[in-house]
């Protein structure tokens, strides 16, 4: 099923990376509209003592609430986890979810932006303040790694990655990244691969776009 996960010209919109996420064999996800945080093992192998974690953010970052919980992930099981409190909550927030194995590294990061029923909820994000990311290139070998740093003191929303040519500025297709359309909060870091055409693999920029990318 490839409709609508990438364009004509190999350029990956919102839905390609949406699909990416839901299918991660290791995936951690609120089940709506009841917010039960669950674990999702589509692989053979259990997983034992993961920490999932939920924790709200306003809209300008501020973390609101946090609650996590150790649980083993049975094989090709999905594993409940908890229901959240209702805390008081803006009428935008960010739920953040992490799900981290038994070493203590992330292996699923899942957003959702969410209101609490408010009439004209979501036009508050249009007062999310203009945030700054700054990016670094790692090689790594025959590969691309790319580093990116929310130096702001408000959440980048939504940031979008390209490669592009570094004399005309247009795009290098098809560039995958193993994230996009994702949220960094203020200070975090992400690092991200990068697969490109062999002949554009030493000579690009990586150009960030963001809902509220200064």
């Amino acid at each position: 099923m490839i409709w609508q996960t990438y364009t004509y010209d190999y350029e990956t919109p919102g839905s390609y990376f949406g699909s990416m996420k839901a299918c991660e064999p290791l995936h951690i996800q609120m089940n709506l509209p009841g917010k039960e945080v669950m674990i999702i093992n589509t692989t053979r192998k259990a997983y034992p003592s993961m920490t999932a974690t939920l924790s709200y953010f306003s809209p300008e970052g501020k973390e609101l609430y946090r609650k996590s919980i150790r649980k083993s992930a049975a094989a090709n099981s999905a594993t409940p986890c908890f229901k959240p409190e209702e805390p008081t909550l803006p009428p935008l927030y960010l739920a953040r979810l992490e799900l981290k194995d038994n070493r203590g590294r992330i292996v699923s990061i899942n957003d959702y932006w969410m209101t609490n029923g408010t009439e004209n909820a979501w036009t508050s994000i249009n007062e999310v303040p203009e945030a700054t990311i700054r990016i670094r290139l790692l090689p790594d070998g025959e590969n691309t790694r790319v580093e990116l740093i929310n130096d702001s003191s408000a959440p980048a929303i939504a940031i979008k990655l390209n490669a592009v040519n570094p004399e005309d500025k247009s795009y290098i297709l098809p560039a995958c990244f193993s994230d996009g359309y994702f949220n960094l909060l203020p200070g975090e870091k992400r690092i991200l691969s990068l697969s490109l055409p062999f002949h554009h693999s030493s000579d690009f920029e990586v150009k960030a776009s963001a809902y509220n990318l200064k």
